[in-house]
């Protein structure tokens, strides 16, 4: 390993002197007409292809060899099981609930992995603030051999009223991935012997490139089966737990005079609530009235004032016809002295209502 080490220190070093031999002699053809000689190191594109082919080649032959070992039939070995489950919980006792549920997670072994709480009462800062209830939603990882049990032990923190398992089985994945990875593990190997065998700088440069990328595979497979194994080793549970109140019956129907009691009870009582109604709804309607009187006062007004004119108007002609029969009447009589006085001499009746009175 030290002199792999020591070959890649070298491969920088060479890498740096070549670029700055090129850019030198760059710029030493400007100011001088002689020519510097200067190595031209460029890979060999013969070697890189056969080194590439026989990777190749050695890499699907091993994966060859492993899709037909052991790793390629789980059978031959433990199944590779992931465990979920969920449970919802009521209780009448939530905090001496929730206080049971993390004792049993950690006795058996697991920790908390999300947990979020709601308190479901919005009026609390109220005088008479109403009654609360709480919930709690948590997400808890258990070892796999204490899966079933933990999920049985719930029961005795409450009614439960919904519990659903699920079982995923990955071991074709974890194999699949698994021989990935041994195949890379082989090809960084052989890459490592190249690097030691490697005596041109080509030959040193197109290993490093190769080997890198080896590498940045081998570390993604490895973190991939890392968390299957963690999976396996450790189930996911999502236990919720929800507040309940104790309902009371306070209705007893078992005898007739109970029945008549509370029949007689609740029409008295919604003959109150009734009466209430009407004096909440006369209180409202207390400010529409008065504008409406108010505007009633003012129409009547005008109408009685608009009634008394027009009756002014009709005596005041009723009058003047009168006044005008009598002036006819004594033009006659003067002229006729002794003569009776003709009809349509005499002054006209008022037949007019609105004038008798």
């Amino acid at each position: 390993m030290n002199r792999i080490r020591e070959k890649r220190i070298i491969i920088l070093c060479l890498t740096f002197i070549i670029c700055a031999a090129g850019f030198l002699t760059g710029c030493g053809r400007e100011g001088s007409s002689s020519k510097a000689a200067t190595p031209d190191y460029t890979p060999a594109p013969t070697l890189e292809k056969s080194y590439t082919e026989e990777a190749a080649l050695e890499s699907e032959s091993d994966s060859q060899t492993l899709s037909s070992g052991v790793l390629r039939t789980p059978q031959s070995e433990s199944d590779k099981l992931v465990y979920s489950g969920s449970i919802r919980l009521q209780t009448l006792e939530y905090d001496k609930t929730m206080k049971s549920v993390h004792t049993r997670i950690t006795d058996a072994g697991g920790f908390v992995q999300y947990e979020d709480e709601t308190d479901g009462n919005d009026s609390w800062y109220y005088s008479t603030p109403s009654v609360s209830t709480r919930y709690a939603q948590i997400e808890a990882r258990i070892p796999s051999e204490q899966f079933e049990s933990f999920l049985d032990s719930l029961k005795e923190d409450g009614q439960v009223m919904n519990r659903h398992i699920n079982v995923d089985n990955i071991s074709q994945t974890y194999a699949d991935t698994e021989a990935t990875a041994k195949a890379y593990e082989i090809e960084k190997e052989r890459l490592l012997d190249m690097m030691d065998k490697a005596e041109k700088i080509e030959d040193m440069i197109a290993v490093e490139q190769r080997l890198s990328e080896v590498e940045a595979e081998l570390n993604s497979y490895r973190t991939s089966l890392a968390s299957m194994d963690r999976d396996v080793a450790y189930s996911t549970v999502s236990i919720s737990v929800e507040e309940v109140r104790e309902y009371t019956e306070e209705y007893d129907d078992s005898t007739f005079v109970s029945r008549l009691k509370e029949t007689i009870k609740s029409s008295w009582s919604g003959f109150l609530w009734f009466m209430e109604g009407l004096l909440h709804l006369a209180i409202r309607l207390l400010p529409f009235i008065a504008v409406i009187l108010v505007i009633f006062l003012i129409v009547r007004g005008i109408v009685r004032k608009t009634e008394s004119m027009r009756l002014a108007h009709r005596e005041e002609k009723a009058r003047i016809r009168m006044q005008k029969a009598m002036e006819r009447q004594q033009k006659y009589m003067e002229k006729h002295p002794g003569m009776p006085i003709p009809p349509q001499n005499m002054p006209p009746q008022n037949t007019d209502n609105d004038g008798k009175e």
